[in-house]
């Protein structure tokens, strides 16, 4: 089985409108909160609520998870035209994943988000990690359906390979024959502007990162950036 074995969690956080407040028509009647790291049952979760009706709103605070459910949800997402709120958290497959596929998102105060590492992402750093991932149905389906899921957006499926660059990566050991792939990072987040993803197509507002110490303040406050020993953990860009 594919492991892409990384070491690092990449964020890569926007800028908007400053106000990050709960959107007035979002109520409990109309809205669902999934915490934690998207699973299999955050799928069934999202699943169940659809079915009951009159659902608007997913309100998350994730740290990310395993990017084929996240793929699922995306698709949930996409086609019942979910808004999705961020609360305080929302990072790699929450982020890269979730938010193109919603209507909106709307960040709200103080809130960390953005992009960390993808199989689409890895696969491009070199020919080596395209044939390994190539070679296990799983990671070749998610780098389609992320490629499908960006077309539909209008958002440049390369935002994802440019997460990784920013990141900084070095690529440790590619075993084609095993299927694994181990890269480490000298930065662990990336904090894009405003206008960057403004240029990308996401539909983004609420409290966004304005600057590099406010990703930075963000992060130490939703993410344990002390047990990562980097110097320069959050780039701005």
């Amino acid at each position: 089985m594919l492991r892409l074995l990384t070491t690092f969690l990449a964020v890569f956080l926007t800028g908007c409108d400053p106000k990050g407040v709960l959107p007035s028509a979002a109520t409990s009647e109309n809205s669902l909160r999934i915490a934690g790291p998207i699973t299999e049952s955050s799928v069934r979760l999202l699943e169940r609520r659809l079915d009951s009706g009159g659902l608007e709103y997913l309100i998350v605070a994730s740290n990310g998870g395993v990017e084929s459910f996240a793929l699922d949800l995306a698709d949930l997402l996409a086609d019942h035209e979910l808004n999705l709120v961020v609360d305080g958290l929302c990072v790699g497959v929450c982020f890269s994943i979730l938010v193109p596929a919603a209507r909106s998102t709307t960040v709200l105060h103080g809130s960390v988000y953005g992009f960390s590492s993808s199989t689409f992402g890895l696969s491009r750093l070199s020919p080596e990690a395209a044939q390994v991932a190539r070679g296990n149905p799983e990671y070749a389906s998610n780098i389609s359906r992320s490629m499908d899921l960006y077309e539909r957006a209008d958002v440049p499926v390369s935002v994802l390979h440019s997460a990784v660059l920013m990141l900084n990566p070095i690529i440790e050991t590619i075993d084609v024959s095993s299927e694994s792939v181990r890269v480490r990072t000298f930065h662990i987040l990336w904090a894009p502007s405003k206008s960057y993803l403004r240029r990308h197509n996401f539909h983004i507002s609420g409290d966004l990162i304005r600057n590099e110490r406010d990703a930075l303040e963000r992060a130490r406050e939703h993410l344990d950036l002390d047990a990562v020993p980097l110097q320069r953990p959050v780039i701005y860009y």
